[in-house]
């Protein structure tokens, strides 16, 4: 004689609702993974545009420094996608300590960061020739 086993059916019932919950388990984690990876990529994209503003205001900074000897001049200008604007400020030999000529050269640089602008300012310090 065989013997029956008793199954009611109550071992399957509880093996579909382990797998139901391991499933949303697994896709809790899944999504949260996911929505830190969109933080880190934001992260990175906005590192990125600073970068590039750093470097679009050395720039012009550089050229500035490279152009005259003279005291340079306010301006503005869009380069690579980036708006920027030049302020400067110049000291003349009598005002200026060690009575050298100097010009404080400020360049900010904007940008579109999705809804929001976005913003650098370099400052920096340059001796000339004849401030006025």
């Amino acid at each position: 004689m065989r013997e029956q086993s008793k199954h009611d059916g109550g071992e399957a019932g509880f093996i579909l609702y382990e797998t139901l919950i391991a499933l949303t388990i697994i896709a809790i984690a899944v999504s949260l993974f996911l929505a830190g990876a969109a933080a880190v990529l934001g992260h990175v994209e906005r590192a990125s545009q600073r970068a590039a503003a750093a470097l679009v205001a050395n720039d012009i900074v550089a050229e500035l420094r490279l152009a005259s000897k003279n005291c340079p001049q306010d301006a503005t200008g869009v380069r690579d996608g980036l708006a920027w604007r030049v302020e400067t400020e110049c000291l003349s030999q009598a005002e200026a300590p060690l009575h050298l000529g100097l010009a404080r050269i400020a360049v900010t640089v904007r940008w579109r960061e999705g809804a929001r602008p976005g913003e650098l300012r370099l400052e920096t310090w340059h001796w000339v020739n004849d401030a006025q």
